[in-house]
């Protein structure tokens, strides 16, 4: 699965630190994931302890490594306190990575 890195920037609570927004890259559809089988794959997940899924509004936010994930179903990630743009792009590929394993994303 492949994803393009739309923007970096300072996070407005900590300039040491990253935010950055990837979106996937799926074609055309608007919606790349099930919002319901997104929150309860995220919610049950033993890789992630620190999820709120919001199924009708097809959004998660997860807290993992010290950063703030947001995902949303039409495909566009979010990471927030990252270290570096490295650690920002190992961050969007280990949630995508893992999304494609549990058959979110194919």
């Amino acid at each position: 699965m492949k994803f393009k890195i739309g923007y970096i920037s300072p996070c407005v609570s900590n300039n040491e630190k990253i935010l950055a927004e990837a979106q996937l890259e799926m074609g055309e559809k608007n919606n790349f994931l099930d919002s319901d089988e997104m929150c309860q794959v995220l919610q049950t997940s033993d890789v992630f302890k620190d999820v709120k899924c919001s199924a009708k509004l097809g959004i998660a936010k997860i807290e993992h490594d010290g950063k703030t994930i947001i995902l949303n179903r039409r495909g566009r990630i979010s990471v927030r306190e990252a270290k570096d743009k490295n650690d920002a792009v190992k961050t969007i590929k280990f949630l995508v990575d893992f999304l494609v394993k549990m058959g979110l994303l194919k």
